[in-house]
């Protein structure tokens, strides 16, 4: 028993030197302030940014402090774990700080820039099937749905969900209750590609047709490589999403696939 402890306080301490290294990589090579420098294995990431009466961006950290993803993380249909009312994606102390930072939002657009899918993304194209990601917000509804009576309460207007790590283009509307059209929205969700994962890729696929089409909230996909570039003015944000046709060969050309906006005090997407 007593090597096993030892074993294990090894790993521990391993880790956390990797952590570190790791913590201390990041702030060496993005764009952040002094209060993001890591102190160890430990680093404060969320942050409020503020872009004159324009925007307030709130960056969130839903890495750090979240639950263990449900069922064991992944693809799981079924899943009663992941609709435990205690479920977090933000940890307690974030959720207080972003919604009091609701009550006192003043610019014309509050951004929630984090990292995983927000909006409900069914990944069979079944419809009578639904089969979330539990490293999403679909493993934890309960914290999704803190988060919009947050908004709704605070009487948050024009949100606006930047997000990544899903490695193609989409763009929906949050809406309370996403198997309800009519429900009221709350937001719109524009995620980024990755820039080179998952190779040439493709525009969209019988698959990706027939899970849109099961998800009106969705408003556009593709699966190419590239990124999205924000134009932002007080009447109105647009997201134009800028694609490659080829990374697996040099002098890609570039192209702007989808030019989507939203309207100040509409939260609905619309073609720009």
């Amino acid at each position: 028993m007593g090597r096993l402890l030892e074993s294990g306080r090894r790993a521990g301490e391993l880790f956390a030197l990797r952590r570190a290294a790791a913590f201390q990589a990041w702030y060496e090579h993005m764009p952040v302030r002094k209060a993001q420098l890591p102190r160890g294995p430990d680093i404060e990431a969320y942050r409020r940014l503020a872009v004159g009466d324009l925007i307030t961006m709130n960056v969130l950290d839903t890495r750090q402090f979240r639950m263990p993803p449900a069922c064991g993380g992944g693809r799981k249909a079924n899943c009663a774990e992941a609709f435990e009312p205690r479920r977090t994606m933000m940890g307690e102390t974030q959720e207080r700080w972003l919604y009091d930072g609701f009550k006192t939002a003043s610019a014309r657009w509050t951004v929630l820039a984090q990292q995983v899918t927000m909006m409900r993304n069914d990944a069979d194209p079944d419809p009578n099937k639904f089969l979330p990601n539990m490293d999403m917000w679909d493993g934890a509804p309960a914290a999704r749905d803190r988060l919009f009576a947050a908004i709704e309460d605070a009487k948050v207007g024009n949100v606006i969900a930047l997000s990544g790590d899903i490695h193609s283009n989409w763009a929906g509307e949050l809406k309370k209750d996403f198997l309800d059209e009519k429900s009221a929205t709350l937001g719109v969700e524009f995620i980024g590609t990755s820039i080179t994962t998952n190779r040439d890729g493709y525009d969209i696929n019988d698959n990706f047709r027939q899970r849109i089409a099961k998800q009106p909230y969705v408003k556009f996909f593709n699966n190419q490589r590239g990124y999205v570039r924000h134009v932002v003015t007080p009447a109105r944000w647009q997201a134009d999403f800028q694609v490659i046709d080829k990374v697996t060969v040099p002098d890609g050309s570039m192209s702007t696939r989808k030019s989507l906006m939203v309207e100040s005090g509409k939260s609905a997407i619309a073609q720009a």
